[in-house]
């Protein structure tokens, strides 16, 4: 395998605003096996860990599950807030191209995959318990319609609680 994925990202935070928030941009690219030659193109995401939102994982639902780090042109525009010392929001939405037009070797007809929108709250409830809440939206483009047959919306939601003892 011969591919590259790569991203690069600009923030800026202030503490001088309520909730002290840190807005950012990000520009992500994974490669895609192009369909036209026999050698396999396609970045692989192997072994990536959760070191923040949106790092490794482009958005809840489409980094999650349909497309990983793989065959993906991604803008993210992020806000990071932090409305008290245990509590951190974020709100990310993300607009997704395909780097090839297939996805894992199905050909579509556009490389529009979607945008989506996700929301995250991170609560520190005790030195012990941590709680995290999740709502994400993909609003499917072209290439996704074609390949899942539909035209809804994706809707995640997730709650995650956690115990260090």
């Amino acid at each position: 395998i011969e591919a590259d994925g790569w991203f690069a990202e600009a923030s800026w935070g202030t503490k001088e605003i309520c909730w002290s928030p840190t807005f950012s941009y990000r520009y992500a690219h994974f490669d895609g096996d192009d369909p036209n030659t026999p050698e396999d193109e396609q970045f692989r995401e192997i072994a990536y860990g959760f070191s923040d939102y949106g790092s490794w994982f482009q958005g809840e639902i489409t980094g999650n599950y349909p497309l990983a780090n793989g065959n993906t042109n991604t803008h993210r525009v992020r806000v990071k807030m932090q409305p008290s010392e245990s509590v951190t929001l974020n709100v990310m939405y993300y607009d997704y191209t395909l780097d090839q037009e297939q996805i894992w070797g199905d050909a579509v007809t556009s490389d529009d995959w979607g945008q989506e929108l996700n929301f995250t709250v991170d609560w520190a409830a005790t030195e012990q318990i941590y709680v995290i809440g999740v709502l994400g939206n993909l609003s499917p483009g072209d290439a996704a319609k074609q390949w899942t047959g539909g035209d809804e919306d994706w809707l995640y939601s997730m709650v995650y609680v956690s115990y260090a003892y």
